[in-house]
């Protein structure tokens, strides 16, 4: 899966991937685990996270915690939002935008 999320990183700039990714399901629900086992071994357990995956997915900026990467995502379209603005002089993007169907979808 960590060849996915590279592929995803090297398309988006980012890799922040949320626990729902309907692009990729298999994905979304991968990530989600990495980050329940990165949470665990933070607290002492034993998980098959190894320091040598950690840094692997630290190099692609991958981010460990959920609400971190909501945060993100939810960022991401605001920027999309206000440089369509300065475009078209409001926020009233149509649902299916055909240069940015995600920001007419959010």
């Amino acid at each position: 899966m960590f060849s996915h999320l590279l592929n995803y990183f090297q398309d988006n700039g980012h890799s922040n991937i949320p626990s729902y990714f309907p692009p990729n399901r298999g994905l979304g629900s991968w990530c989600d685990l990495q980050r329940y086992y990165h949470k665990l071994r933070k607290e002492g357990e034993y998980t098959s996270l190894t320091l040598r995956r950690i840094n692997m997915l630290k190099s692609v900026g991958f981010t460990f915690v959920a609400a971190e990467v909501e945060r993100c995502s939810w960022t991401r379209m605001f920027i999309k939002l206000k440089e369509y603005k300065k475009v078209h002089g409001d926020c009233l993007v149509p649902q299916k935008f055909p240069q940015d169907i995600k920001l007419g979808r959010w």
